[in-house]
């Protein structure tokens, strides 16, 4: 009796160290995979511009579940327009790295370029905006939406037609997907610590840089590009350094150099983050034009 007892527990030990632990329904969720549509146009936008017309083009962005925005896409500028038409599509893989904090929504936004490039973050100005839920979209089936642009602050010599709205035209598209719940940040912490992963090297090409910030009285910047890393000890190394391009706010450099730590290097050499500076050289004094 006593050996039939001493198997059962044994028996009951393996069976508890046999395989992963089984996993429940709880142990799932839904999340969006897959954004995709068209721009298709938009209505009465207001005109911003003393002479002619705006030249809107629209920006696309994601909206996750903790705030945090994402760039999607961006139509081209339509010249001289307050009706535009663009018709382009897009489509955006949702990140499994993003985990919980997935995609619930989209923002459109509609400028004015100024200029020949358009960047929403500097002169241009803001045409409106618009918010799309997606908590209740539905999975694989497109849908068009009429969305009304709002948060336009409108100047005095900026005329607005009082009965007409300005009007965004969109189709969406969501692809849904279940997928396993990824594990708390603590147990990911923990499991990062069995093993130790080291940079051995780096290999990087400075190619170039565009609309450099022109930091001469006389003439044009010359940029240098300083790279430098910071490691887990908190020093900071350069460990490259371009050729000056003289008299350029769209300077090319296309170099390569490579850096190597070595298997035997110590833990706090290792770098945790590459700082690119761009300096204006001036006869050996360097102002700071960009930084990233």
């Amino acid at each position: 009796m006593a050996m039939e007892e001493d198997r059962e527990d044994d028996d009951e030990r393996d069976s508890d160290e046999e395989g992963p632990k089984k996993t429940g329904p709880d142990d799932y969720f839904k999340r969006i995979c897959r954004v995709s549509g068209r721009i298709l146009e938009a209505k009465n936008l207001v005109n911003t511009d003393t002479w002619g017309k705006s030249d809107p083009y629209c920006v696309v962005k994601g909206i996750r579940s903790n705030n945090h925005l994402v760039q999607i896409y961006k139509t081209k500028r339509i010249d001289d327009c307050l009706s535009p038409q663009w018709m382009e599509d897009f489509a955006f893989e949702c990140p499994t790295s993003w985990g919980l904090n997935g995609l619930v929504g989209l923002k459109f936004f509609v400028y004015d370029s100024d200029d020949k490039i358009t960047s929403e973050i500097g002169s241009d100005d803001f045409l409106g905006g618009a918010d799309l839920d997606l908590y209740d979209a539905l999975h694989n089936k497109p849908v068009s939406h009429t969305l009304e642009l709002g948060g336009i602050e409108v100047r005095k010599q900026v005329k607005v037609h009082k009965k007409r709205k300005s009007l965004l035209c969109v189709q969406i598209k969501v692809t849904h997907e279940v997928v396993m719940k990824p594990l708390p940040p603590s147990q990911i912490l923990l499991q990062s610590l069995r093993t130790v992963h080291k940079i051995a090297g780096i290999e990087c090409n400075i190619a170039r840089a565009r609309h450099l910030r022109n930091a001469d009285v006389l003439g044009r910047s010359d940029p240098v590009c300083v790279v430098r890393a910071a490691t887990i000890s908190g020093e900071v190394r350069e460990l490259y350094r371009t050729r000056v391009v003289d008299d350029s706010l769209n300077p090319e450099w296309n170099e390569q150099f490579e850096k190597n730590w070595g298997e035997e290097s110590a833990p706090g050499e290792q770098p945790v983050m590459l700082i690119f500076d761009i300096y204006d050289s001036d006869d050996g004094d360097e102002d700071v034009t960009e930084s990233g």
